[in-house]
């Protein structure tokens, strides 16, 4: 397993100022592990992280600021799930946010001028525009495309195993509109995550959700469901609960689950069940999610630990580790815009009242490269050992001839 470092990071306060005795203290927010998302909340092209607390405020920060952008002071109850997306379907970015006890808030940010983002403004306050009572005990959300039409639906999971999706229909007079419910399932086990997969024909996707015991199920929009037990899938503990992320590209035109449990378990399967790829960790695993991290176009799927300890793999059986120095709360990977453009990124929320945004996470390959096969790669070592008719020699002649060019040991070469 490689060993990985990341050094250019953004360091944000993640804590609110009240006071206690007479006496002003700066006190860490609390938040749920869904409740923080990564996209273009103003619609300027820029990414923002949102981060919801669970007393209630919506915080927003942007580019290279260390204090938030943009915040929320309604009352919006125990925040359980932030998203950002057009989840108005009117080609446009939302803030939305979910409560436990079962309000809904819909935010529109609007774009700030580049110098705004420089300096304080008068007032950063922002307010929810449709406010709305759903089914309480939500813990999962994501936007979802399922029949590839462009139109967004949400899907959201609840604490007591049920799945509902919604849509955003406008009302006929065109002044505001509503969610309504499209469909339910009830499962027999807590949900673990939330992903699509692409149905048989390529035409659409399917909702699956992760499932104890390293199984997920297939919620179809009939309303029916598919269980994927252990004749599709090696079952661990089934009181250990597991994250699915689904269509992690292969490479060779076809994809794959991602999947990680609880106990530290790790792996990629094809969608028929048969694992491409499995490791164990003495950690335990969540905030599974994938990200092209290597800039191929192809992504690799990426999962935190309680003590920061990250984890990086993808489906040629590679897998690399990045060792965050705190307990982290909250995790996710994605796209941030620290300047003007929008640049791969980990997100660590941590119990000590901070966020670190670990940007421009660039990898060359997630294996580990020797020297020799560095060397090889380039093209004008290439030409030189052509020019020298030294293209047939062996590994370890050449292995002799790089400690010579670097340490001055002159080999004896198969040319001399």
């Amino acid at each position: 397993m490689r060993t990985i470092s990341f050094v250019e990071r953004l360091e944000l306060e993640f804590y609110d100022e009240v006071c206690d005795n007479q006496q002003q203290q700066a006190l860490p927010w609390n938040l749920c592990q869904q409740a923080i998302a990564l996209g273009d909340a103003d619609n300027d092209d820029s990414n923002e992280l949102a981060v919801g607390t669970v007393s209630g405020r919506l915080l927003i920060y942007k580019g290279h600021g260390h204090t938030a952008w943009r915040t929320s002071h309604d009352k919006l109850g125990m925040i359980t799930c932030v998203t950002i997306g057009d989840v108005c379907n009117k080609k446009q970015n939302n803030v939305f946010v979910l409560s436990a006890d079962g309000w809904c808030n819909i935010f529109h940010i609007p774009p700030s001028s580049p110098e705004e983002v420089q300096a304080p403004v008068l007032s950063n306050e922002i307010y929810s525009m449709h406010r709305q009572h759903l089914s309480p005990n939500s813990k999962l959300l994501k936007l979802v495309d399922i029949d590839s039409n462009g139109g967004i639906i949400i899907a959201v999971g609840f604490s007591d195993r049920v799945v509902r999706t919604y849509r955003w229909y406008q009302y006929l007079d065109g002044k505001g509109g509503e969610l309504a419910i499209l469909n339910k399932w009830a499962l027999t086990a807590q949900i673990g995550s939330l992903s699509l997969k692409p149905t048989a024909d390529n035409t659409s996707f399917e909702l699956v959700v992760g499932q104890p015991g390293s199984t997920y199920v297939t919620l179809f929009q009939n309303g029916h469901i598919a269980y994927n037990g252990p004749e599709c899938c090696k079952t661990h503990s089934e009181t250990v609960s597991a994250e699915v992320v689904s269509n992690v590209h292969t490479g060779d035109g076809r994809s794959c689950f991602a999947m990680s449990t609880l106990d530290g378990s790790i792996m990629l399967m094809d969608y028929s069940g048969e694992i491409i790829y499995e490791n164990s960790v003495d950690h335990q695993l969540f905030g599974l999610t994938k990200l092209d991290i290597t800039g191929d176009g192809l992504e690799e799927a990426i999962v935190c630990s309680w003590d920061g300890e990250t984890y990086i793999f993808n489906a040629n059986k590679q897998i690399a580790k990045f060792q965050f120095d705190e307990r982290t709360a909250a995790f996710i990977a994605g796209h941030y815009s620290v300047s003007s453009s929008n640049e791969p990124c980990l997100v660590y929320v941590t119990f000590s009242g901070r966020i670190y945004i670990y940007h421009n996470v660039m990898l060359a390959h997630v294996h580990t490269v020797s020297l020799i096969e560095e060397i090889d790669d380039s093209e004008k070592v290439k030409e030189f050992l052509r020019e020298r008719n030294m293209t047939d020699c062996s590994r370890e002649e050449k292995k002799k001839l790089y400690q010579w060019c670097l340490y001055g040991r002159k080999p004896k070469l198969c040319i001399e």
